[in-house]
């Protein structure tokens, strides 16, 4: 059965690859009945009926979209190679699979300079996610992660270790969810990304998610965010105990095993200055980072980058719980429910909790009112994008 533009990929092959057109040719034929008779490889939470990969290939009108379904594919690819080491007899000969992928990236590689079907209307968001998960090779626009991280902010409950005071944020969305939701939308467009350029010399800036356009995952893990038509590279703060400080010259410099980290440098605040726990430089007169301890992002996919607060919001309850009035009320009723429902009172018994509202409970709530003032104190905290492996080694208590 003929495959998408197989003729013009014939004549492709002719130029590129002419001794091993015929194999080639056929051989992404052979790859396409493959992963459409396995569609149970697809990692799927939604159920979604999985198209036929030419079905995808012929909706897909942007660049992004097209590297996406090839990530995706050759993804479920290696995943089905890794499985057939395992087996004495695999179904598919291991080195028919490994020919799969060099079928594919020719396939691939011919289709970069094919332009898009005219009819075509892009991938539909529901199947877009689907790739996405699938892939390792993904493009976001700024509304998409706003989306994402929206969605985050409003499930992430904190709670003080005194547990006094509560910031439960999955309640809140129930009782006020438009006010709730416009709160996590404002806050998700302040949040700050170090980002670092190539042009004309390395540099390291921070911009917030409202001023990029595209953040891009690449197959290698690395992300490049978009602004203005300028690329940047995602960065993430982190530590590292084989780097140390030394002054050179009236700079601070940091070293990795004895050798200076390019880029990595300041000087010295008048002032004086001090080091934070994450190995920030700040001046001591100003309180501002005057150096990030830092490195590029990598990656898999969106789900590796963590929401970072600059100061843990259990922190925030406790320094703030003055202020907080309208929380300090919202949180006496939410133990007092939870002790009558035999709830611990926990981030984790977030969702039992709300499960377990009634009536009588909501009006208890409604009578305290929306915490307009006290989510604008918790919304002021600085939120940061960083890599979920270096977020995990901060504590939040």
């Amino acid at each position: 059965m003929a495959y998408y533009k197989e003729k013009e990929f014939d004549d492709w092959l002719a130029d590129n690859y002419p001794s091993s057109a015929p194999s080639y040719k056929s051989g992404v034929g052979s790859f396409i009945n493959w992963i459409d008779s396995n569609k149970s490889q697809w990692k799927n939470p939604s159920s979604l009926k999985v198209k036929n990969f030419e079905d995808y290939l012929r909706d897909t009108k942007e660049m992004s979209e097209r590297d996406t379904l090839f990530s995706a594919a050759l993804n479920i690819l290696q995943k089905e190679i890794q499985k057939a080491k395992k087996i004495i007899s695999p179904s598919i000969p291991i080195t028919t699979l490994q020919n799969y992928k060099s079928f594919l990236s020719a396939y691939e590689e011919f289709l970069r300079s094919e332009p898009f079907e005219p009819k075509a209307h892009g991938i539909k968001q529901n199947h877009l996610s689907l790739l996405r998960k699938n892939s390792s090779n993904a493009t976001y626009t700024r509304d998409e992660l706003i989306k994402e991280f929206t969605n985050r902010i409003l499930t992430q409950d904190r709670i003080s270790l005194s547990k006094e005071i509560l910031f439960p944020i999955r309640l809140i969305r129930k009782l006020w969810k438009a006010d709730a939701e416009a709160w996590a939308n404002d806050v998700c467009n302040n949040i700050w990304l170090i980002l670092q350029s190539y042009t004309p010399v390395k540099t390291f800036c921070q911009k917030q998610i409202k001023d990029i356009e595209t953040l891009s995952i690449k197959r290698n893990g690395e992300v490049i965010v978009t602004i203005n038509n300028a690329l940047y590279t995602l960065c993430t703060s982190y530590s590292d105990p084989h780097e140390y400080l030394k002054v050179n010259c009236n700079r601070l410099e940091y070293y990795r095993k004895r050798k200076p980290v390019f880029g990595l440098n300041c000087i010295i605040p008048t002032g004086g200055y001090i080091i934070d726990k994450n190995q920030n430089v700040i001046d001591s007169v100003t309180k501002r980072i005057v150096l990030w301890h830092i490195k590029p992002v990598k990656i898999k996919a969106l789900g590796d980058i963590a929401i970072d607060h600059d100061i843990p919001i259990s922190l925030v309850l406790k320094e703030k719980k003055k202020k907080l009035t309208e929380l300090k009320k919202i949180s006496k009723a939410y133990c007092d429910i939870s002790a009558t429902n035999n709830l611990s009172v926990t981030a984790a018994n977030a969702n039992k909790f709300c499960s377990k509202l009634n009536a009588s409970n909501v009006c208890t709530f409604r009578g305290i009112g929306y915490p307009q003032a006290d989510m604008y104190e918790i919304g002021k905290c600085k939120l940061v994008l960083m890599e979920k492996v270096e977020n995990s080694m901060k504590s939040d208590s």
